[in-house]
């Protein structure tokens, strides 16, 4: 019997596939690095001047929220989940709001990222505004979140009054959402 053709290194084509495949999953998934591959810095902790922004733009701080990828009860979906996302090492909470252009929540998280989105997660918990502690990358006298928790501004526009349900469909890769209830900050 022939041996298999395309064999590199006496390794079948599949499992070689599956190597690089796995191998490019761990890569990707790897927060601590930048697309380049180069480490980013940790967080910077606020300096005791620093303070939390009560608003900007067309938003008001809304408070200090937990972040929610880690929750099983939550789908393991963020907190802010169903917009967009940038991050920056110039990140301050005006270049925030901003970007996020008018979405009903704006959250900024490991004093560099920020989130858009539509509604928060009912799941995710409205946490002591010291539970904040992250200097914003951009500006060291803002507060920009910390590890896990976000540094939540509603957009004046807002609907102030009851709860939206918002249903998210199973995702062919798994669960996006289940059944969580949006709930609008008052």
């Amino acid at each position: 019997m022939a041996p298999p053709r395309h064999r590199r290194n006496g390794v079948p084509p599949i499992a070689s596939l599956l190597l690089q495949l796995l191998v490019l999953s761990v890569i990707g998934n790897v927060d601590a690095q930048s697309a380049a591959g180069t480490p980013l810095p940790a967080p910077t902790k606020a300096a005791p001047s620093a303070t939390i922004v009560p608003s900007a733009a067309d938003y008001t701080y809304a408070g200090c929220y937990n972040e929610t990828t880690g929750d099983d009860a939550a789908g393991n979906v963020r907190a802010l989940a169903g917009g967009n996302m940038t991050a920056t090492s110039s990140m301050t909470v005006s270049y925030c709001l901003s970007y996020c252009g008018g979405s009903t929540f704006a959250g900024i998280e490991y004093g560099r990222e920020c989130w858009c989105a539509p509604y928060i997660n009912a799941n995710s918990q409205k946490l002591p505004d010291a539970d904040c502690t992250d200097a914003c990358e951009g500006d060291g006298t803002e507060i920009c979140g910390d590890a896990l928790r976000l540094t939540v501004y509603q957009h004046k526009n807002a609907t102030t009054s009851g709860a939206t349900a918002l249903r998210l469909q199973r995702a062919g890769y798994g669960a996006v959402g289940l059944g969580l209830l949006g709930v609008v900050l008052g």
